[in-house]
């Protein structure tokens, strides 16, 4: 994908394109037919693509932040305690500038506690409650604007457009309310090393749907009356490291130090190997080995093997909450893929910094057909007079 002028001064030479790794990991897991239809708006793309680090600096900021105490459990709790926690009362603090910040719902975690009994992953007992899309995403106003916005220009063009709105709805309300996402059908269990990893992108969940087994179904007291729950089935999948060792110097410009490999620049110049780029992308993806990549592992609490990717991992979801579940899960999944390849967890502090320069805009042309055959038959030769 290069900066085709030729619509302005067809005399004009063809001039890079400026993406780095993260931009990359957003257009291999947008929507393509969403994806076509601004291809060719450079501002609207602009706006997508400036959006896009600040959010995974999103997604990966509650790295900085340990779990509470009261999200932690020892032990396994008594599904049914005669004892009875005091009435939560919702707290609001306000930071230096006087902004209100929402406090965790005690009550909301002590539920995921009650409901799953032990991690969902690896069965092991000893748990934490953690939230699937970030608590500290929508804890603020500022912060519940800056959602909105990224919402907006990104997952319009990554999901369909009634899941892109749903999800708005959800984690940035027009009612203005704060954080919303701390409920209950947004936070699982999770023992502290795989929360940890999971976090980092090592590792990620993809929804798959309901059960037919019903292995987790049952219906669990409230306050007025029973709730009925149903199983879902998830898959587990170890992600692949950074593409940067893959791509190496010969696709990708120097590394930078502001942002490590994530900011580092595809090469898309006249000399480029188009067709090279995209088979070392396409065998990076596919070649995902079935065992952690990263020197870490994950093993099952029932029978103590390591856990490998395509395990299925059941979960309990309220019947009322499996759509909200759904999306949580799905934009995670969205997510942390990016954040994988992208090798974006490593550069949290500074991903943000710095936008390109508007000027520097392109107009955009789509690649050649061939580009999206079959990567295992030869392609045909690219024309030099071609535009891209």
């Amino acid at each position: 994908m290069l900066n085709n002028a030729a619509g302005n001064n067809p005399d004009s030479t063809v001039e890079p394109l400026k993406l780095n790794l993260a931009h990359l990991a957003f257009f291999l897991y947008g929507d393509e037919d969403r994806l076509q239809t601004v291809m060719f708006d450079a501002h609207y793309l602009d706006q997508c693509l400036r959006s896009l680090e600040p959010f995974l600096k999103m997604i990966l900021q509650k790295l900085r932040d340990k779990p509470p105490d009261h999200l932690r459990s020892p032990t396994v709790p008594e599904p049914h305690s005669d004892k009875e926690d005091p009435p939560y009362q919702p707290s609001v603090k306000t930071d230096a500038q006087g902004n209100r910040i929402k406090e965790r719902n005690r009550e909301e975690a002590n539920k995921a506690l009650q409901r799953d009994q032990c991690c969902v992953v690896t069965g092991c007992p000893v748990m934490e409650a953690c939230h699937i899309m970030p608590f500290s995403a929508n804890n603020r106003p500022m912060r519940l604007s800056d959602l909105r916005i990224m919402l907006t220009n990104l997952i319009g063009l990554m999901l369909h457009y009634t899941d892109w709105k749903k999800i708005q709805d959800i984690l940035a309300p027009d009612s203005g309310d704060l954080a919303t996402s701390d409920k209950f059908f947004n936070i699982f269990c999770l023992e502290p090393l795989t929360h940890t990893i999971l976090d980092k992108g090592y590792c990620g969940l993809e929804w798959i749907g309901l059960s037919d087994q019903g292995e987790l179904d049952c219906e669990l007291d409230c306050e007025l009356d029973k709730e009925t729950y149903k199983t879902v089935r998830l898959r587990f999948h170890w992600l692949p490291n950074c593409i940067a060792d893959t791509l190496g110097q010969h696709h990708l410009h120097q590394r930078t130090a502001r942002k490590g490999d994530t900011g580092r620049l595809l090469k898309f110049d006249d000399r480029s190997n188009h067709y090279a780029m995209a088979t070392a992308i396409h065998e990076h993806l596919t070649n995902t080995s079935k065992i952690s990549s990263h020197g870490v592992t994950l093993t099952r609490n029932d029978d103590f093997r390591p856990l490998v990717s395509g395990h299925i991992v059941l979960i309990r979801v309220r019947e009322e909450d499996l759509d909200k579940t759904r999306l949580m899960i799905q934009l995670q999944w969205l997510a942390l893929r990016m954040v994988a390849i992208s090798g974006a967890a490593e550069v949290v502090d500074d991903l943000d910094s710095e936008p390109p320069n508007p000027d520097e805009l392109p107009t955009y042309c789509k690649l050649p057909d061939w580009i999206y055959d079959d990567l295992e038959a030869s392609p045909a030769p690219m024309d030099d007079s071609e535009g891209c």
